[in-house]
């Protein structure tokens, strides 16, 4: 079921695959292996529904996005940001997507229109629901364990994500800074 949530998930942000998460983890607290079950199903439902998309808007371009039930859903002011942060930071947008609430289906999209090679964009597809729902899951697994302490826990976890932004963030700045450097001896070179 989990599988199927969050392949819809992509498609359909506002279903509540977070909160989902959350509560079957907190279930799984006194469990051993459900976790990895719960990130599993979890990770590879969005990897496998943005593997659809991704090849879907290879195949079909922009067009896919003028067409039911994906212009209903996508608006052009969120688009056209996505297309803006992806050029800025490159692939570093794809984990950056996914501490924004509904920012997932646009970087996949981004993605396939911007026609990015299949390697270089499946890691982090993959990497970045790895990583998020193993989060998810370790949040509702240490709030099943330790409910009473859940308040001071949380405001933990906000000062994690924040960190884990800046970094990616950090990252992507160093990156574009490598990159325009690159640009501007490779201009040198032709002059």
């Amino acid at each position: 079921m989990l599988f199927v949530v969050a392949a819809i998930n992509l498609f359909f942000p506002p279903t509540p695959l977070e909160t989902i998460t959350l509560f079957a983890a907190y279930l799984s607290a006194e469990k051993v292996w459900t976790p990895l079950i719960i990130i599993g199903a979890t990770a590879g439902g969005m990897f496998v529904s943005s593997l659809l998309l991704y090849r879907l808007t290879q195949t079909y371009g922009a067009s896919l996005i003028e067409k039911p039930p994906l212009n209903k859903i996508i608006t052009d002011e969120l688009y056209q940001k996505a297309l803006r942060w992806f050029e800025k930071y490159g692939l570093y947008i794809i984990y950056l997507g996914k501490l924004v609430p509904g920012m997932t289906l646009y970087t996949i999209l981004c993605c396939g229109l911007l026609n990015r090679q299949n390697a270089k964009v499946l890691w982090p597809i993959f990497f970045s629901n790895l990583f998020f729902f193993f989060i998810l899951v370790m949040i509702g697994r240490q709030l099943g364990v330790h409910w009473g302490k859940a308040l001071p826990w949380v405001k933990k976890v906000g000062l994690f994500s924040l960190t884990a932004m800046i970094i990616f963030t950090l990252v992507g700045a160093i990156q574009y800074l490598i990159n325009l450097k690159k640009e501007a001896s490779h201009d040198k070179l032709k002059e």
